[in-house]
Parts: structure tokens; C-alpha cells; sequence
């Protein structure tokens, strides 16, 4: 782990780092949680408010998993300094079925 000298976000630069704009309110972050929603919609039928509450929160035993699975791929990114990517975010969730399978 390393000692972060600046309290701006990781990922915009901008603002400060609170987990609320971490996760939720962050301009790129925003674009990540987007794509996870018509994603989402498409493909799994899930109809979720991606509001900071629910995102934080969650719902259901599925959008929790999945909110699980996305914010620990966000503090990954974070901590290893990397972009966001649905795909691999996807890959990610796909790796943690896996592991539960086996």
C-alpha cells in the first residue's frame, strides 16, 4: 500500500476523495455506473435506481452482489491507479462466480 500525498480523487483529480464521491459521485466513476446500468438492463432485465443510496446500500441478493463486486472493482482500480472498464468488470464478476462454483 502507499501513502497517498494528495486528498484529491484517484481517478478525476478534482475533488476531494470521500468514499460518497469515490463511488458515487465522481464524473468517471459516473460513466462506469452508466454502463453497468444499460448493461444491466439489457442483459440481466435489472431495473435498479442507481442512486448514491441504492448504490451504497443495495437491494436485492443479485444487485448486491453485483454493487459488491463493482465497488470492490472500483477500490481496485483505485489502489492500483488503473482505469474503469465494464469489461473488466465483468470479467471480475464472472472470476468471483467461479470461485463460488468450485
Amino acid at each position: 500500500m502507499q501513502i497517498i500525498e494528495s486528498p484529491a480523487c484517484t481517478f478525476c483529480g478534482v475533488e476531494y476523495e470521500t468514499l460518497l464521491h469515490l463511488f458515487c459521485d465522481c464524473t468517471k466513476v459516473k460513466l462506469f455506473w452508466e454502463t453497468v446500468h444499460q448493461k444491466w438492463r439489457k442483459h440481466l432485465k435489472l431495473c435498479f435506481p442507481f442512486t448514491a443510496e441504492a448504490i451504497l446500500l443495495g437491494d436485492t441478493m443479485l444487485t448486491n452482489f453485483l454493487l459488491l463486486a463493482a465497488k470492490r472493482y472500483i477500490s481496485m482500480c483505485r489502489c492500483e491507479n488503473q482505469n474503469l472498464s465494464f469489461n473488466v468488470y465483468r470479467a471480475s464478476v464472472s472470476n468471483i462466480q467461479k470461485l463460488k462454483l468450485s
